[in-house]
């Protein structure tokens, strides 16, 4: 093999290489990689709120002060939306909601077929549930 052979069949091998090596480090990679570009995403939208604290008070406690204040920011719009979705749920899951569903679920012909009865099994296990020393402390 002539010289000149040797280095393009290097060359090449070092390339097939570095994509083997880059293909390994994104299988790798890849379950952090939504938590990696939020990081910097956050990071870069934060960076000039910790400039202006640190320009105001030098050391560790801007670094906390920004940390407080960005979980504030995230954490109080977070809850709002966690408490109306619990609300919605709770309004959806309401005892005339659930019976309204129950009555309609219960007009179906194939459960007449059946001779089944929704409403009064729903009953019989709420009665089961509101006995049962295992959930009995759960009811109010």
């Amino acid at each position: 093999m002539n010289k000149e052979v040797k280095d393009k069949l290097n060359q090449y091998l070092f390339l097939v290489i570095i994509a083997i090596m880059l293909f390994l480090s994104y299988k790798i990679l890849k379950p952090y990689l939504i938590a990696l570009i939020s990081a910097f995403i956050l990071t870069f939208l934060t960076l000039p709120l910790y400039k202006l604290l640190n320009k105001k008070i030098n050391g560790p406690i801007s670094a906390v002060l920004c940390i407080i204040i960005i979980f504030l920011i995230i954490l109080i719009p977070v809850s709002a939306i966690i408490g109306s979705m619990a609300k919605q749920a709770y309004n959806a899951l309401s005892d005339a909601n659930v019976n309204a569903i129950l009555q309609k679920i219960s007009s179906s012909p194939y459960l007449d077929y059946l001779n089944l009865d929704i409403v009064s099994l729903r009953e019989k296990f709420i009665s089961i549930f509101i006995e049962s020393p295992q959930f009995s402390h759960l009811v109010v």
